[in-house]
Formats: structure tokens, C-alpha cells, sequence
């Protein structure tokens, strides 16, 4: 059965909770109880989402995530980075919208408009398209940071981006994001170790507890 304004079954809207995402996650052994709750904690830190808290902090790969949600929809994947998107189709939603959203049309096929996204149950922008395009909407999923990067690059003014010098500054920012993230990640990995630490020792102590008054 076909929602209105975007093509999805019925089944497959919903608003997930982080705490749903998080229990998938977890029955699927990709995080673990204690990576859970610190990422938790950073959401309501940051206001991102759950699944953007987790790739930042470390604990799941953002490849490893689309596929895991393009599994969960029932939806494919797309490797953004790697498409020319003619300007006439980028154009069918405005650039506002398509940075605040994070969301980029792909391709357009009839009345059906394939737009890349991180979240497939962001029930919400869906319908903001719908209305704004007057379309139908297919969702198509996207890592985040590679999403971010390519709203950078197809809605920068005039396409600067194709710019040698342009081409150079973005590989220098990369190449300062990753060092940056890499070493995000390592004092996110740390905490995380330090807290699994925390807590074994204090299981270990109670375990001494109920052997001395045995």
C-alpha cells in the first residue's frame, strides 16, 4: 500500500525512538549495553541522532549502519559520493531545505523522486518533500558523512566545488576531519574501556561480597 506523497510501505513508517534503534542494534550484536548507554548520553548532549552519536563516538562503522538500516527498511543503499546529479534534478528541492534536511534527490522516474537520506524513518522530512515537490517520494539510504560532504559539494554556489583550488581546501579539511575523528574515536574507545572496567571490578566485588558471607 502506497503512503501519501511518498512511495513506502505501510509496514515500513515509523518513527524510530533512539531507544528502538538501539535495541536493534543491540540484538544484532553490532553495540554493546555500555556503548549504548554512553551514546545515549551524547545525544542528549548533543540533540543528534542516535545512529550519528554512535559513528562519532566510534562504536559502529557508518557503512556498517546504512546497510544495517537499508536492512531494517527494506530499502538500498547508495554511494552518493560516487554519482553526477544533473542540476535540473538538485533543483527540485530547494538548497534550504536540502542542507537542514540533509537530503539530496537522486533521480527522478515518472512521479517518483529517489532521494538519498540518512534516517528512512524520518517520517517527518519525507512528507516535507512530498509537499514541497509535489512528488512521490523513494527514499534511498546514505552514510551520514558522506551525505554531509556531497550537500557540500552538489549545493555550493555555482559548483565552486569543481574548482582546483576548491578541490584542494576540501581534501585539506577531510584530511584534518579524519585526523580529528580518529582521535575523537580513540578517547571515545578509552572512556568506553574505562567504564566496561568500572564495571567488572564492580562485579567482582560483589561477587567477593556473597563468597565471604558464604
Amino acid at each position: 500500500m502506497l503512503e501519501a506523497g511518498f512511495v513506502m510501505e505501510e509496514s515500513g513508517v515509523s518513527k524510530h525512538t533512539p531507544q528502538r534503534l538501539g535495541d536493534l542494534l543491540l540484538d544484532s550484536n553490532l553495540i554493546d549495553e555500555i556503548q549504548l548507554r554512553v551514546a545515549l548520553q551524547e545525544q542528549a548532549n548533543t540533540s543528534e541522532r542516535l545512529g550519528s552519536a554512535l559513528v562519532h563516538l566510534g562504536f559502529i562503522d557508518e557503512a556498517v549502519l546504512a546497510a544495517f538500516l537499508s536492512k531494517q527498511a527494506e530499502l538500498p543503499c547508495v554511494n552518493i559520493q560516487g554519482l553526477h546529479i544533473p542540476s535540473e534534478i538538485l533543483e527540485l528541492i530547494p538548497k534550504e531545505i536540502a542542507i537542514k534536511n540533509a537530503v539530496i534527490p537522486v533521480r527522478l522516474s515518472g512521479i517518483t523522486l529517489y532521494v538519498a537520506m540518512s534516517d528512512p524513518f524520518d517520517h517527518d522530512t519525507l512528507e516535507l518533500i512530498a509537499d514541497v515537490t509535489g512528488m512521490e517520494i523513494m527514499p534511498l539510504i546514505a552514510p551520514e558523512f558522506r551525505l554531509k560532504k556531497s550537500l557540500e559539494r552538489f549545493y555550493g554556489d555555482e559548483h565552486e566545488e569543481d574548482r582546483p583550488e576548491a578541490v584542494s581546501v576540501e581534501l585539506s579539511s577531510l584530511a584534518q576531519e579524519l585526523e580529528k575523528d580518529t582521535l575523537d574515536n580513540m578517547s571515545a574507545r578509552i572512556d568506553a574501556l574505562a567504564g566496561k572496567i568500572d564495571l567488572l571490578t564492580a562485579t567482582l566485588e560483589e561477587i567477593k561480597i556473597v563468597l565471604t558471607l558464604k
